[in-house]
């Protein structure tokens, strides 16, 4: 069996990069990770994170230059993406595909900045999972919504049919409702169309709402998590299998022989 390798790269908390640049990080709460993101995220910490790096290319887990590959990355997998469908509509805004790499943009509500890396699993047709350094968020397909599995065992929707304007459900964290479809949007990973957007809120002594993105084949390209007075939002800037440059200067996948 092969396996793709990427070069190693140095890692931090989001967190931690919070501090770095001025400010802890609210990120970890909504699908991945917890901490205002963090809530939003669904964990602890999320990901790799770095300062901004001004016109710098976006580059992949393994410190890959994607370029603007992401979406014919999508293409170059979808054999792997056929073969491993649940068949279910909601995949459609909700891709696992295995080993693609996504990379976001990450803004903090006080100032802070850097990237957020997740690579997806697929473990069988209905079941997969986003890796972030913190863990691992496990997804399940079921005919009409997509679940996430929570810290207390209990499953959470992702995403439930019908979607429609004014759909709703109970999410992970609140009420989760869907406030707009068929979306264009321009981000740095390229311009996507046919996107919905829902919302997520709670409220309490520490409410929350999250708003977040999903667009067809490519899956969720923007979340924006607010408290109070604070704002953090994360923008997808790249996405697509792993490669790396090799001798000749092209991107390639090395894979090596288990």
């Amino acid at each position: 069996m092969k396996r793709a390798v990427a070069a190693p790269s140095p890692r931090l908390s989001l967190l931690r990069c919070g501090a770095a640049h001025g400010g802890a990080a609210l990120f970890g709460t909504a699908l991945f990770g917890t901490a205002l993101l963090g809530t939003a995220l669904g964990g602890a910490t999320l990901g790799a994170c770095a300062g901004p790096r001004s016109g710098e290319a976006p580059r992949s887990a393994g410190g890959v230059n994607l370029g603007g590959a992401g979406r014919e990355g999508v293409r170059g997998t979808e054999h792997a993406k056929a073969a491993q469908s649940s068949g279910t509509a909601l995949e459609r805004y909700f891709p696992l595909v295995a080993r693609n790499v996504y990379q976001y943009d990450v803004e903090g509500g006080d100032g802070a900045s850097g990237t957020m890396t997740v690579r997806a699993g697929r473990s069988d047709a209905t079941h997969g999972e986003l890796h972030v350094p913190s863990g691992v968020r496990s997804f399940e397909y079921r005919e009409d919504r997509v679940v996430v599995a929570t810290a207390s065992g209990v499953s959470a929707t992702v995403l439930a049919l019908p979607i429609a304007v004014g759909s709703e459900w109970r999410g992970e964290h609140g009420r989760v409702v869907v406030r707009a479809v068929e979306l264009s949007v321009e981000l740095p990973a390229g311009s996507q169309a046919g996107c919905i957007e829902t919302l997520e809120s709670r409220g309490g002594d520490v409410p929350i709402a999250i708003a977040t993105t999903y667009c067809p084949g490519v899956g969720m390209v923007r979340l924006e998590a607010t408290s109070g007075e604070r704002t953090e939002r994360i923008t997808l800037r790249s996405y697509g299998p792993p490669v790396e440059l090799g001798p000749d200067g092209l991107s390639v996948t090395r894979e090596r022989e288990e």
